[in-house]
């Protein structure tokens, strides 16, 4: 779809808690460095894949509820 390898990394770490801990981790990261090994198609929206890492990245560097709302106040939308 677009993700990052540092979103991807963070996520697996992340799921490291929640059973099947290590298999559910390496799936994970198996899915994604298969698509990206053998060039699986991405979504072909290039600008929702900026969006998507963009949100991402905030969302690992200032968690998921303020990444929210950083994307919220920069695309106008009141909630």
């Amino acid at each position: 779809m677009g993700t990052s390898l540092l979103f991807m990394l963070a996520s697996a770490v992340y799921r490291l808690n929640e059973k099947p801990y290590i298999t559910g981790s390496a799936a994970i990261l198996w899915g994604w460095l298969r698509a990206a090994l053998t060039a699986k198609p991405r979504y072909q929206n290039k600008e929702f894949r900026q969006f998507l890492r963009k949100y991402q990245m905030r969302a690992l560097l200032h968690g998921k509820q303020k990444a929210v709302e950083m994307t919220h106040k920069e695309k106008g939308i009141h909630v």
